[in-house]
């Protein structure tokens, strides 16, 4: 799967960024999924902690897009 990197957060807001850095997910156009216009930007540790979870986390490539390779447990 693929994520938005650390490379993206230049995009986010103060308090966005601030949830972000602590391990959280942060949603914009949340009313809008399955569209274009809602983002969602996954920490690293969010997907660690949070997202990985019954899965293997096999590798994680940090880049303009963040790629997880994971394998169900």
């Amino acid at each position: 799967m693929t994520t938005q990197s650390d490379h993206h957060i230049g995009a986010l807001n103060d308090s966005e960024r601030r949830l972000y850095e602590d391990g959280g997910i942060v949603v914009r156009s949340g009313q809008r999924p399955g569209s274009n216009l809602c983002e969602t930007y996954h920490s690293p540790a969010y997907v660690r902690n949070t997202l990985s979870r019954g899965f293997e986390i096999l590798a994680h490539h940090p880049a303009g897009q963040d790629l997880w390779l994971l394998r169900r447990l």
